[in-house]
């Protein structure tokens, strides 16, 4: 069955929190619960009990997930992205390179693609998240789109 389109992304209760930084469980439930019930709170961590710098809130309903979501976050002094966690099985869904453009509130102006597993990562991260390779020093800014009209940077002495 194909994809229903590129229309707006389904709301979910779901959220992934991005650069939590090292933080308890405690004190990031705590933070989410303001906003409304939650099903449940996690940072997700190495084997060796470090925080990954990320991590999902799952509320019990769609208004408080909402609600969080259009908000500004700041834990523990340091400034996190929300983004809607997207069901497992569409994750791999998207269209051709470039993937869909738009409305996913998906990519951001900075981030950056891995050289070698493709994972899609901020634009504050040093290292994939996936497969912890270094961000590359050219790793595609990808700003407004434009540029591949033969304006090419790459052969002009950076500085």
């Amino acid at each position: 069955g194909g994809g229903g389109g590129g229309g707006p992304v389904q709301p979910t209760t779901k959220l992934f929190v991005g650069g939590t930084g090292e933080l308890e469980d405690s004190e990031f439930r705590q933070h989410f619960e303001q906003y409304g019930e939650l099903e449940d709170a996690v940072v997700v961590r190495n084997p060796d009990g470090a925080s990954r710098g990320f991590g999902f809130v799952t509320f019990k309903d769609i208004d408080s997930a909402e609600r969080c979501f259009s908000a500004d976050h700041q834990l523990a002094g340091r400034r996190v992205e929300l983004k809607r966690a997207v069901p497992k099985g569409e994750m791999g869904a998207r269209s051709g390179p470039g993937g869909a453009a738009g409305g996913m509130g998906g990519m951001k102006d900075n981030d950056w693609k891995c050289n070698s597993c493709n994972n899609i990562n901020f634009g504050w991260r040093e290292k994939c998240n996936r497969c912890q390779e270094e961000r590359p020093y050219n790793a595609q800014r990808r700003t407004a789109g434009r540029g591949t009209n033969g304006a090419g940077g790459a052969m002009m002495g950076m500085g």
